[in-house]
């Protein structure tokens, strides 16, 4: 299992080869039409910091941090996990709040589209060397749309619980993240293992829990995105729509190296899973049979 160092590489060195994939995380830059919007709007100095684990598809956001909209000039330091205050989505009553959840619900099926055969490509080029793009959409995206589907239902349900029960937050909150951790590989796996969405959630908690090279992968990756965010940040948000611009650009390679680093890294684990079964499976056993008397 090598370590995130040697999956980053990999992730460059096939950028050249996988540059239409490029147009994915642009795409999906684009679809935040809020965090664009702050960017513009913004006036001032803003510091931005994210903490961001494996996701299925690294866009702008997933590395900067956007000003708040309702910060006017002045300094903005923000530290960000990419949770959603669902307090706030609620806040411009039910017509604002179903209009919020319609978009999203879209969103997300296109979202879920285009990572399906984003991922699928990425890993059928590392495998065989070649890739179709449409056919890994229509072989994966019912899949990782059941995957964003059931996020998405989680979202609309807590919302008015949080609504009723705001202490309730901070725990859910704690879950949130544990839940990140824990289930951050099943769109990887759904494409790896070509398995069933509940097949890739328990795997994906599975590896999870072990630990080991799961772990160390996901706190590279963390402080990976801990490290450009700040620089990223302070270039996108503090430079109007040439600073945009110059994400835009810069998010396709970037992104399309570290999900090619995490599909690569997923590759190695399920290998590495697949082989330790098959040496414990071919393994001579003991027992009364192999007794000397």
């Amino acid at each position: 299992m090598g370590r995130f160092s040697d999956h980053l590489e990999t992730g460059v060195g096939a950028v050249g080869d996988l540059a239409p994939l490029m147009v994915v995380p642009v795409v999906l830059s684009l679809f935040d039409v809020d965090a664009i919007r702050n960017v513009l709007a913004f006036e001032g100095w803003h510091v931005g910091l994210r903490f961001g684990i494996p996701v299925p598809a690294v866009d702008l956001w997933t590395v900067v941090n956007p000003p708040d909209a309702e910060v006017v000039g002045g300094t903005s330091y923000q530290w960000e996990a990419g949770t959603t205050d669902l307090l706030a989505v609620a806040s411009g009553g039910a017509d604002a709040l179903a209009l919020a959840i319609g978009s999203a619900f879209v969103g997300l099926l296109l979202e879920a589209v285009l990572v399906a055969g984003y991922l699928g490509s990425v890993r059928e080029h590392l495998v065989t060397g070649s890739y179709e793009f449409v056919g890994n959409v229509r072989r994966y995206a019912g899949r990782i749309a059941g995957l964003y589907l059931l996020g998405f239902a989680a979202f609309v349900v807590a919302v008015p619980v949080f609504l009723v029960a705001p202490p309730l937050i901070v725990p859910a909150i704690v879950g949130f993240f544990a839940a990140l951790y824990l289930l951050w590989a099943t769109p990887y796996l759904i494409v790896v293992r070509d398995c069933s969405l509940g097949d890739g959630l328990v795997e994906s908690y599975r590896y999870a829990v072990a630990g080991g090279p799961h772990f160390r992968f996901t706190i590279g990756f963390l402080v990976t995105i801990l490290a450009l965010s700040a620089p990223a940040s302070l270039i996108v948000a503090n430079a109007g729509a040439i600073g945009l611009l110059l994400g835009v650009a810069l998010i396709g390679p970037l992104g399309l190296a570290l999900n090619v680093a995490v599909v690569d890294f997923v590759l190695d684990l399920v290998d590495d899973r697949d082989a330790a079964a098959s040496n414990s499976a071919d393994r001579p056993r003991s027992g009364a049979d192999d007794a000397p008397f």
